[in-house]
Formats: structure tokens, sequence, C-alpha cells
């Protein structure tokens, strides 16, 4: 399922991109199915001098922001982890 989400007096503005959006997908191959890895979320006990901006480059490969880190740990954005912590990650198979 896909979803465009709007305030109702822009809706009619922003309808064209949402409906190029929706289209622009296709069916995977079966050979590209194949090849999907999933990600997993994990936990990290945050070390000292570990940011969240440190732990989103290393973990999952850089590939989540630190801010969502943050938020998926129920941190506050503008916070850093303290050490000994445990928060999650998002790790890559």
């Amino acid at each position: 399922m896909i979803a465009g989400l709007a305030p109702a007096a822009e809706f009619s503005r922003v309808q064209d991109d949402f409906a190029r959006s929706i289209a622009s997908f296709r069916p995977l191959s079966r050979d590209e199915a194949a090849r999907l890895t999933p990600n997993r979320l994990d936990f990290y006990v945050v070390r000292p001098g570990d940011t969240w901006q440190s732990i989103a480059a290393h973990a999952g490969g850089g590939n989540v922001k630190a801010t969502v880190l943050a938020i998926m740990s129920h941190s506050a954005v503008n916070e850093q982890p303290h050490p000994g912590d445990r928060v999650k990650i998002v790790v890559s198979r």
C-alpha cells in the first residue's frame, strides 16, 4: 500500500507528483527479488565518546541517519546517548 499525505489545501498541487511516484514502481524480477537482503534491528551498548552520528556511521553501514537512530531508541534528537545506554541500530544481513 502506498499513500501520499499532504494538507487538504495543498493536495491538488502535489497530486500529480504522487501519481508520477506511484507510476514509477515496477515488479521485481526473480533475480532482483533473490538478491534482496532485509535489514534487521539490533541493540548496541553505547561506549564513551559515542554520538548518534558516530553510531550511525558505523552501524548498518551508515544507511540510517543519526536522527532516525535517536527516534528509534526513544531519545531526543538533540541529546546524545550516554555510555551504557542500550540503543537500537539497523544492521544489514
